[in-house]
């Protein structure tokens, strides 16, 4: 099955359609018992080139380090990333280190002419998106 909804959210532009995307990640992230940070790596014409687990926690936190976020943004020749994690306790807002992090990232990423997408939130009870609170820079 997460197979069939990652096909289904790469058909064309990965933000064409938010319900494929949103559908492909509760699949991925939603009942992990750990937390993990995804990175989603878009081309120019936002087309997913990449997806990797950037990296793996324990019950309630995973350490991110942007050069590494950015280092594979570089490498997989992406001009635009979505990054998304998932929160096992089931809660959809962001801890002081999400925002931290998140803010890093996105002056960074400016920097290297990379744009930040979204950074999204995943639990089994739905999504929190940066981009959609106003909590990107």
């Amino acid at each position: 099955m997460l197979h069939v909804l990652r096909v289904r959210m790469t058909e064309g532009q990965i933000l064409s359609d938010s319900s494929r995307l949103h559908d492909y990640l509760h699949a991925r992230l939603a009942y992990a018992q750990t937390e993990r940070l995804l990175g989603l790596f878009l081309d120019s014409a936002k087309r997913l080139i990449c997806e990797e687990v950037i990296s793996e926690g324990t019950v309630d936190r995973t350490c991110a380090y942007p050069r590494e976020v950015l280092r594979r943004a570089i490498e997989c020749g992406a001009t635009a990333l979505i990054l998304v994690h998932n929160h096992p306790a089931g809660l959809l807002r962001p801890s002081e280190a999400d925002r931290s992090i998140t803010s890093r990232i996105a002056v960074l990423a400016r920097a290297l002419d990379i744009d930040l997408i979204d950074h999204l939130i995943v639990t089994p009870l739905g999504f929190f998106s940066f981009r959609r609170e106003g909590l990107l820079p």
